[in-house]
């Protein structure tokens, strides 16, 4: 066995069997603890939740993330959801969560190019309005 690898005890991030282990840093120096991500969502709340800290860990994490969107992934309340309609006597559905309730809704059948960028110009308009008046109250200039 090479030296570096005798001392190297402790990995950060791991990949196994299809889940990504990464060392709880909050825990350190007392504790050695680790915890599973099975799923996007789980990579994302170690992210946000200071699990995993530092570039390199943050960025291999996120990419595994990445990547189990990217093979298709399921959305861990769908096969919730297709147990409990199938217990309720509905059909479920193939696909995920997503799939199924939000992007119909954020690109309906019926949309088009015209109305994609007259709802892209209000949403940036909106936006506009807000970060001004934030600008201004906080400049001291604000709106009675």
């Amino acid at each position: 066995m090479s030296e570096h690898y005798s001392h190297d005890t402790i990995r950060a991030v791991s990949f196994s069997d299809g889940v990504l282990r990464l060392l709880d840093q909050r825990r350190l120096p007392f504790e050695e603890v680790y915890v599973d991500c099975r799923d996007s969502d789980a990579v994302a709340a170690a992210i946000r939740d200071l699990v995993v800290r530092g570039a390199p860990a943050i960025g291999i994490a996120a990419a595994w993330g990445v990547v189990i969107e990217v093979v298709g992934g399921t959305c861990p309340l769908t096969p919730l959801e297709n147990w409990l309609r199938d217990r309720g006597g509905a059909a479920g559905y193939t696909g995920g969560f997503v799939e199924h309730y939000l992007v119909p809704v954020l690109y309906p059948a019926d949309l088009t190019r015209e109305a994609q960028i007259a709802l892209a110009t209000a949403a940036l308009a909106v936006n506009a309005v807000v970060y001004v008046r934030l600008y201004l109250r906080r400049s001291g200039i604000g709106f009675s």
